[in-house]
């Protein structure tokens, strides 16, 4: 005998539907903030030269679940995109923290920083 679809299975599938969209949508802002960052690196990498030309080849072994989470984070698909993000992000780092750190107490403490 077929199974009559009820109200009550109506109503846990659309639940589950429902609960499958706020995870998507869930990822999606995650992906569209991560999208940004992974952007703004590789327009910046270009802007200076660094990913004009690929000329040269590397490779390693790495942990498998640090792959994924990576290209989930990125939400990069390959190897190659994760790879070039990664360099391309180590090397247009900027050294805030190093030249935060080597002011730190520069400014006089009898500064009155309130005088308009």
């Amino acid at each position: 005998m077929p199974h009559r679809s009820t109200r009550r299975d109506a109503i846990t599938t659309k639940g589950r539907a429902r609960a499958a969209l706020g995870r998507a949508r869930a990822r999606a802002l995650a992906r569209s903030a991560s999208d940004d960052r992974v952007s703004s690196v590789m327009v910046r990498a270009d802007e200076i030269g660094l990913i004009a030309i690929k000329n040269a080849r590397i490779s390693g072994r790495v942990s498998v679940d640090l792959i994924k989470r990576a290209k989930a984070r990125t939400g990069l698909n390959t190897d190659t995109e994760l790879i070039e993000f990664a360099l391309a992000n180590v090397a247009i780092e900027d050294d805030f923290l190093t030249v935060f750190d080597a002011v730190a107490g520069a400014v006089d403490p009898e500064l009155d920083l309130d005088a308009g």
